[in-house]
């Protein structure tokens, strides 16, 4: 029997698929490349010779096709985490997310239809089809550089950045208007932060941006004598925490304020 595509649907969605595990189609394409390649070398293979090369072009096409679909998909599932899930994101880089809305809507038009067509030959081989995801890929990459670019902007003006992964850094830019909302990656660019007290709004009681105190790994309690508060008001600007007393320098560091833009420091009284 001839192997089919497993086509999944995306995070239980009903309409965006994506393509299963290939394991079975690559290993019986790489062995029907290979009783070809036998084929041609024989020297009974003249009478047929002409139709072994149309196969193995099809083939060809069909391991490249597959190849550029599987990394137009992974690229794809990666950025879309980001363009599409993260406001924030997308406010700073308009244009790539325009242009990661095109490649959205090419990529699940083709799953789309590959879901009606899970014949591995012919879903490779239909017309324009490698065409396409070779396109996707190069807008894909143009996405990523500027995605990466953006990143490393502020990873300079926030150098603990640099101590977690790109995955890590892109939760926290999108979450950066709720600090508490990203408080299990503290951990990941400060030194023994177990956790930091938040306070809470008086008629919700859910937790607000506002750093009462911390908690070390060994859970030493440190207080703020007054609340330290968060902005995203879109500026970059990150001296006022080396301008503090010592305490107050541990929980901007500690709440990590670079990644919602700017420390704005609340104080009741004045510590020397």
């Amino acid at each position: 029997p001839v192997s089919e595509f497993a086509i999944l649907p995306h995070r239980e969605s009903r309409d965006v698929f994506i393509l299963g595990d290939p394991t079975d189609i690559l290993t019986n394409l790489e062995d029907s490349q290979m009783t070809l390649q036998s084929m041609m070398a024989s020297r009974f293979v003249v009478g047929i010779r002409e139709e072994v090369e149309v196969w193995d072009k099809k083939l060809s096409l069909l391991s490249d096709t597959l190849d550029e679909w599987l990394t137009c998909q992974r690229n794809w599932m990666y950025l879309e985490s980001i363009f599409v899930g993260s406001e924030d994101i997308r406010e700073q880089l308009p244009e790539d997310a325009k242009r990661f809305d095109a490649i959205d809507a090419s990529f699940k038009e083709q799953m789309v239809d590959a879901k009606e067509t899970p014949n591995p030959l012919e879903a490779c081989l239909r017309d324009g089809r490698d065409e396409e995801f070779a396109k996707s890929l190069q807008m894909l990459e143009l996405c990523q550089r500027s995605l990466s670019d953006y990143l490393e902007t502020k990873r300079k003006k926030f150098p603990r950045f640099y101590f977690i992964s790109a995955n890590d850094l892109v939760d926290i830019l999108s979450k950066g208007r709720h600090p508490p909302a990203v408080q299990e990656h503290f951990s990941k660019f400060t030194d023994n932060i177990g956790a930091i007290l938040w306070d809470k709004d008086a008629e919700t009681g859910k937790e607000v941006g506002v750093a009462l105190g911390m908690v070390s790994g060994a859970l030493a309690y440190l207080n703020a004598s007054s609340g330290l508060f968060g902005s995203a008001d879109g500026e970059d600007d990150y001296t006022s925490v080396f301008t503090q007393p010592y305490a107050h320098q541990i929980f901007a560091l500690s709440v990590g304020y670079g990644f919602i833009s700017r420390i704005n420091l609340a104080r009741s009284e004045e510590h020397t």
